[in-house]
């Protein structure tokens, strides 16, 4: 199992976050399980760029700030984190 996000080893990008990242997206809210592997996915990366990662601290922090209420837009940008991590 690959978890919520199946990425191969063709899925990465060169940086943690689009142009769209400041931007609070539009979308439907996510359903709870959605929310949770949020929540847990921006927690172990806020971990990870304070120990050893400052490259993907921006991206984190922002994505931090949208926990409490993830939607359709914010799971895309997750998504372009880890795949930049899959790189």
């Amino acid at each position: 199992d690959k978890g919520p996000f199946k990425l191969g080893k063709n899925d990465i990008v060169s940086s943690p976050a689009a142009n769209d990242l400041f931007e609070i997206g539009k979308g439907k809210e996510l359903d709870q399980k959605r929310k949770e592997v949020f929540h847990t996915i921006v927690a172990k990366g806020l971990f990870a760029s304070k120990r050893s990662r400052p490259d993907m601290h921006l991206a984190v922090a922002v994505l931090s700030t949208r926990v409490k209420k993830p939607n359709e837009s914010d799971w895309k940008k997750l998504k372009r984190f880890l795949m930049y991590l899959n790189g």
